[in-house]
């Protein structure tokens, strides 16, 4: 299994037990790439997340503030990870906690989970 398809894999188990933060896939990436440039870390982890997104298997956007549900962007694949991509690179540096997006399992994602 390559390192990308064992990253995919664990990002939708994060997200199937919490949402999980950008900052936190930036830094799954990273471990598991570490001799990686700045901008090969941003566009595996931009690959990787359109591919989940476009799956359907997650939804990018922020949890709620009660933390219990999940506010989910409603743009398509292509404009989210878009969106994603700009607002880091505004940064100049790595998203931490708490900034861009959040990741959640999709309720088709859930529901595969429960039933196996």
């Amino acid at each position: 299994m390559s390192d990308v398809q064992a990253l995919k894999e664990l990002i939708v188990k994060l997200c199937r037990e919490d949402h999980v933060g950008l900052w936190m896939v930036v830094n799954h990436v990273r471990d598991a790439f570490p001799r990686a440039e700045a901008a090969e870390l941003r566009l595996i982890t931009l690959a990787m997340l359109y591919e989940l997104l476009e799956r359907g298997v997650t939804q990018a956007g922020f949890p709620t503030l009660d933390g219990r549900g999940f506010n989910g962007w409603e743009t398509g694949v292509a404009e989210s990870v878009d969106r994603i991509e700009d607002a880091w690179e505004s940064l100049h540096r790595d998203p931490t906690i708490g900034e861009i997006v959040w990741f959640a399992a999709t309720d088709q994602e859930v529901r595969k989970d429960s039933s196996a």
